[in-house]
């Protein structure tokens, strides 16, 4: 989780924002109590993206903010070689 708030906070200028909504959400505890791993999903959208809507849509730069968070958090991850 660590990093996660690193790159969050790196990549969008401020930290995260921890929310539990989300048609998703329930397969995390699921995950967690099969696997014994922690998880984390990023929302990554915008109101004006009109999510499941005829006219759904996705901010590209999002997407590019979303692309470098992750790969942040990848790395560092491998350099820790601990997944904290």
């Amino acid at each position: 989780f660590r990093a996660a708030d690193r790159a969050v906070a790196d990549v969008w200028g401020r930290p995260p924002l921890y929310l539990r909504e989300g048609g998703s959400v329930p397969i995390i505890a699921a995950i967690k109590r099969v696997t014994g791993l922690d998880s984390i999903m990023l929302g990554l959208f915008l109101p004006e993206d009109n999510l499941h809507a005829p006219n759904e849509g996705f901010n590209l730069e999002v997407m590019r903010k979303g692309t470098e968070t992750t790969k942040r958090i990848l790395l560092a991850l491998a350099e820790t070689g601990r997944g904290d």
